[in-house]
């Protein structure tokens, strides 16, 4: 089931941030899977049919960047640019409330960075049911009121994949790896809108000097190694969770190692932090 979860993650990531065009109601009676016959394109040894083709949105490329923007935002918890984004996407400055809505997580989730590293627990439930209070739920009414019909299909379509996931029985590293297979798609669709104003402008220009062409390279190679970082860390991190999966013996181990690096980073910044202050204080006081 967990293959199943990822494939769906992977085809409506598609639909969303490159090909424009979304199915955006893909409740359980929507989507049939079945095995894959001779000769299937599905890399998997399974086919996943869509059905019911009635409600589908056209996304313009411009919402797509910026959704893209706004999700790589929420998986990296760039707060700044969240705020940003749900203000260009949702027109609200309740950014909190709103990403809370678009992921079905707590805000303290986004916050500390742990969409995709963390499933969500029944701890966390608890916590988002005590947030239906009457003063909550007019202020998420007051969001859905704004924001444009697309997002808000969106909105649904989230939700009802989510639902799917429960339905299939998928496991807890299904559910952080659909959002970094998904992060995975963001970084591709921001990385293609980069390059493409790059080329533009280098296409376009009167004065095309080697100057000009100097920054232009430096800002591909920026957009580049943005890329590669998002997208490698996301692989590694997907098979972090394959391996926690498979060999949990060998996972515990990896998550010692882990836990020993943060602590030597940290020490490493209290340090440097300390002796800042001290020489501050001492020696320019």
């Amino acid at each position: 089931m967990s293959e199943v979860s990822n494939e769906m993650a992977r085809t409506f990531s598609q639909m969303i941030y490159k090909d424009g065009f979304v199915h955006c109601d893909p409740h359980p009676g929507n989507v049939l899977i079945r095995p894959a016959p001779p000769g299937s394109p599905s890399p998997r040894n399974f086919e996943i049919v869509l059905l019911d083709h009635g409600l589908y949105r056209e996304l313009t490329p411009a919402f797509r960047l910026d959704y893209a923007r706004l999700w790589t935002a929420i998986i990296a918890s760039d707060e700044k640019e969240i705020k940003r984004r749900a203000m260009r996407l949702g027109g609200t400055n309740a950014y909190q409330l709103f990403s809370t809505i678009l992921t079905g997580r707590d805000w303290s989730v986004v916050q500390k960075a742990e969409l995709a590293k963390k499933a969500r627990s029944k701890d966390e439930m608890v916590v988002l049911g005590a947030d239906e209070t009457a003063t909550k739920i007019a202020e998420i009414a007051n969001i859905l009121a704004k924001v444009p019909r697309n997002l808000l299909l969106l909105f649904k379509t989230n939700d009802l994949l989510r639902a799917l996931d429960e339905d299939l029985g998928a496991d807890d590293g299904a559910q952080m790896r659909t959002f970094a297979v998904m992060g995975q798609y963001c970084a591709h669709a921001i990385y293609e809108a980069d390059k493409a104003a790059l080329q533009y402008g280098v296409a376009w220009a009167e004065d095309l000097t080697v100057s000009y062409l100097a920054t232009s390279l430096r800002l591909w190679v920026r957009a580049y190694s943005g890329y590669l970082y998002r997208t490698l860390s996301l692989e590694l991190f997907i098979w972090w969770i394959n391996v926690g999966q498979s060999n949990p013996s060998l996972h515990r181990l990896f998550s010692r190692a882990e836990q020993l690096v943060e602590d030597i980073g940290f020490a490493r910044a209290l340090c440097i932090s300390v002796l800042t202050n001290f020489v501050v204080k001492h020696l320019l006081g």
